[in-house]
């Protein structure tokens, strides 16, 4: 059984990633709030929200505290909005949804977004501008040809299995998600 990747936390609070070949890879270590600190008991968790973070106990006060977490904001933890959402800070996190969307969950806004009405061929859609907005876009297919917004916006259109668009253009190149 082989592992293509490892993480290790040492019991003096240093989080290391080894890769397939069991080499550290640059920046693969992370260091506790409480780094050197002998006889601490530490754990790490991946928690509810996806964000994984590292734990001290302290014989003190008896409780667990946060000495390390992989994301310092919470809007960066990969569906923290759910499908469709949209994170913001005001001033805390709150998700909302695009226009032509719905929450899923009136209550827990966290349980992301659906659509007003079908998207499929028999109805048309439009696409709304959602600027400074960020995406994950490795679950989306990428289309190299496409070399400006319209362009992406075009081929969203014209695909009726299109659900959304994520255009990008940075030190003179463009990427387009579909």
């Amino acid at each position: 059984l082989r592992f293509p990747a490892v993480l290790n936390l040492s019991s003096d609070g240093v989080l290391s990633y080894y890769d397939a070949t069991g080499i550290a890879t640059e920046n693969s270590h992370k260091y506790a709030l409480d780094y050197g600190i002998s006889n601490v008991l530490r754990r790490l968790k991946l928690d509810d929200d996806g964000n994984l973070r590292m734990y001290s106990f302290s014989n003190d006060t008896r409780s667990w505290s946060i000495v390390w977490q992989a994301l310092m904001q919470e809007c960066d933890v990969f569906g923290a909005c759910g499908a469709f959402g949209l994170c913001t800070y005001r001033p805390k996190k709150t998700c909302s949804c695009p226009p032509g969307f719905h929450r899923v969950d009136p209550i827990d806004d966290s349980q992301g977004c659906d659509y007003n009405v079908p998207m499929d061929c028999e109805h048309p859609t439009k696409l709304v501008l959602a600027t400074r907005a960020d995406y994950y876009y490795s679950d989306y297919r990428f289309d190299a040809a496409v070399t400006t917004l319209e362009q992406c916006k075009a081929n969203c259109l014209k695909d009726c299995q299109c659900l959304a668009a994520a255009y990008k253009a940075q030190d003179g190149d463009s990427l387009c998600f579909l």
